[in-house]
């Protein structure tokens, strides 16, 4: 990521706007696994749950 006065302007060499840096961090997040979580719970009558979430920047 490039920064030009604390701001960010680029990833990986190309310029691009804040929408699109935002978008594009998002979607190397996501590929990485970052913002997902995988969970096993113990519901109220005794049965386990698995359960996965996904979190991500919505526009």
């Amino acid at each position: 990521m490039t920064f030009k006065k604390g701001v960010p302007i680029a990833i990986d060499g190309v310029e691009m706007s804040a929408f699109d840096i935002i978008s594009e961090c998002n979607r190397i997040g996501g590929l990485h696994g970052i913002g997902r979580i995988d969970i096993i719970e113990d519901r109220i009558i005794g049965l386990k749950s698995r359960e996965n979430y996904e979190s991500q920047v919505q526009f």
